[in-house]
């Protein structure tokens, strides 16, 4: 693929409300969890007790469903516009620019009803909220879950290659500590408690990034942080249509990635930032996946960070904060080398990777 530019961040979560502040937490395994609406019993004690996760405290109370998605994505969005310098009444940049919104499909009893409310509002209250000169018609949406940030980022490429586009905002967001959400995740048995340490503790954030044509960045004096030099996706089997998962389209779209790069010369990648959330499923899928990348790599994926260790599973919102990361990691100097992987996976079962590049050549 042809190499772009990462010139722009953004993200709120849990331990940061901006992205500078949200990514030197993250390093730091600083961890900010609370209790949510919702007990479980602990058979120990015979006692109820309160489920952990991390909320975005004193911020986002009393909003949820496409309400909770909308503040999310724009409180990215508004710290992206902070982060690039960049004018959010410059109606000629707006005009080039493609907004490209990533969130999970609704999993509730009223999945189709909240899905259409979703498609028909989300993009309306993110331009009011936000109050930049786009037309929300031409905003994209994307409800493929953990991968769809890594999925909007090829389509966000392939715009910039073959059409007027000089670049691409991508903005995921996530909320998973909702009583409702709260609930389906404890019948489902899928939650961390005190009667299973195999399981996920929620979270809520929204990451965003602006991919930039090289030359367009340059030529408005944008500062390119770092550079997307490899992308790739690929179909694989749901968490849970009990069959084995053998990390077959995780190892495939992280081996693309890579070996699809331009612009770099042949080095190994240093950090992975992955999207492992205390579920069997996601655990067995990566191993299997790093197995069988080992042979076709001829070197092994050492160092490894998982954002859930800090800030729970947040979701659409985990490969964008994987980004961000990855990028502040370049911009702060202490990313060792100069590739550095992004890799998620959807509960569909899609899997997607990103390689990043701190210098191109």
């Amino acid at each position: 693929m042809t190499p772009i530019g990462i010139t722009a961040l953004g993200m709120v979560c849990s331990v940061g409300h901006d992205v500078k502040t949200a990514c030197a937490s993250i390093r730091a395994g600083i961890k900010r969890s609370a209790d949510l609406p919702y007990e479980v019993l602990d058979e120990g004690s015979f006692a109820m007790q309160p489920v952990a996760g991390h909320p975005i405290e004193n911020q986002f109370e009393g909003y949820k469903g496409v309400a909770i998605l909308a503040k999310l994505a724009s409180k990215a969005i508004k710290d992206l516009i902070d982060y690039g310098s960049l004018s959010s009444q410059d109606e000629r940049f707006w005009q080039q620019t493609k907004l490209l919104l990533c969130y999970s499909a609704s999993k509730d009893e009223a999945a189709d009803m909240v899905d259409e409310l979703i498609k028909d509002q989300l993009a309306p209250l993110v331009v009011a909220q936000t109050n930049i000169p786009i037309d929300h018609r031409s905003i994209g949406l994307i409800d493929q879950g953990n991968a769809g940030c890594l999925i909007a980022l090829v389509k966000a490429q392939q715009l910039i290659e073959q059409s007027s586009l000089k670049r691409v905002i991508i903005v995921g967001m996530d909320s998973l500590v909702d009583s409702a959400t709260v609930e389906r995740l404890a019948e489902d048995n899928r939650l961390k408690t005190p009667e299973s340490a195999q399981g996920m503790i929620p979270g809520e954030a929204s990451a965003a990034f602006m991919v930039e044509d090289i030359k367009i960045a340059q030529q408005r004096s944008g500062k390119i942080a770092g550079y997307v030099v490899g992308c790739d996706y690929r179909h694989g089997d749901s968490f849970f249509e009990e069959k084995p998962l053998y990390g077959l389209a995780l190892s495939d779209a992280i081996y693309n990635a890579i070996k699809k790069k331009r612009a770099v010369i042949e080095e190994a990648v240093n950090t992975v930032y992955g999207d492992l959330n205390g579920e069997y499923h996601r655990s067995m899928d990566w191993g299997n996946a790093l197995v069988r990348l080992e042979g076709r790599l001829g070197y092994t994926l050492d160092r490894q960070i998982f954002i859930a260790e800090s800030i729970g599973d947040t979701g659409a919102a985990c490969a964008a904060i994987g980004i961000c990361s990855a990028i502040r990691g370049f911009e702060r100097r202490y990313a060792d080398g100069n590739l550095q992987l992004v890799t998620a996976t959807s509960e569909n079962g899609l899997a997607a990777a990103a390689l990043l590049a701190k210098k191109i050549s």
